[in-house]
């Protein structure tokens, strides 16, 4: 069976308008529509750095679900 989920791509609010419900009443719109159109999935990435967003998002509900890990290595032929 496909998975359907709904993915928040780059959600920013302005610092000026931060801790007003902004985030709150845009997430509710989407699970809204998600809702709408039968989706049970919402997800999203944020920075691991970001951690004020993180628990902004936890409290709107957001879990974690995976760690995405990089590390990078310098081109051929280049000093290390």
């Amino acid at each position: 069976m496909a998975r359907r989920w709904c993915e928040i791509d780059q959600l920013a609010i302005d610092p000026a308008y931060q801790r007003r419900g902004v985030a709150r009443r845009l997430v509710d719109a989407v699970v809204a529509d998600a809702h709408a159109n039968g989706i049970r999935d919402i997800e999203m990435n944020v920075w691991s750095f970001n951690e004020t967003a993180q628990a902004a998002f936890r409290k709107l509900g957001f879990q974690p679900r995976i760690v995405r890990l990089r590390r990078q290595i310098s081109p051929a032929g280049s000093p290390k």
